[in-house]
C-alpha cells in the first residue's frame, strides 16, 4: 500500500509518500505526480520518500522519469539513499537528500 499526500506552501508543492512504491501503487503515482504537474506547473514539486519502505524496480523507473522532468526527492535511510543516487547518476542530474531533525 502506498499513501500519497499532496502538501501545497510557499510556492513548492509537496508529495509525501509513506509505504511500498511498488505497482500497482507505481501506476498511482504516476497519476497523481501528472495530475500535479499540469495543475500547479508555476510551483517546485518536491516527492518526500522518507517514510517509503520499499522501491521496486517499476517503482526506480518512475522516480527516474520525475528526475529527469526536473523534481526534487527527498530522503534518508541508506537504501532509499542508494537507489536515488544510482537514479541521479544514470540520469546525471542532482537530488535533494534530507535528514529528519
Amino acid at each position: 500500500m502506498l499513501k500519497i499526500t499532496t502538501i501545497e506552501v510557499d510556492g513548492q508543492c509537496l508529495l509525501v509518500l509513506e509505504g511500498e512504491l511498488t505497482p500497482p501503487w507505481v501506476a498511482e503515482l504516476r497519476k497523481v505526480w501528472k495530475d500535479v504537474h499540469v495543475s500547479t506547473r508555476s510551483l517546485t514539486l518536491k516527492v518526500d520518500l522518507r517514510d517509503v519502505i520499499t522501491i521496486s524496480r517499476e517503482g526506480e523507473g518512475v522516480l527516474f522519469e520525475m528526475l529527469r522532468d526536473g523534481v526534487q526527492l527527498v530522503s534518508d535511510g541508506i537504501f532509499n539513499k542508494y537507489v536515488l543516487k544510482q537514479l541521479a547518476h544514470k540520469a546525471q542530474t542532482r537530488f535533494a537528500v534530507q535528514s529528519p531533525g
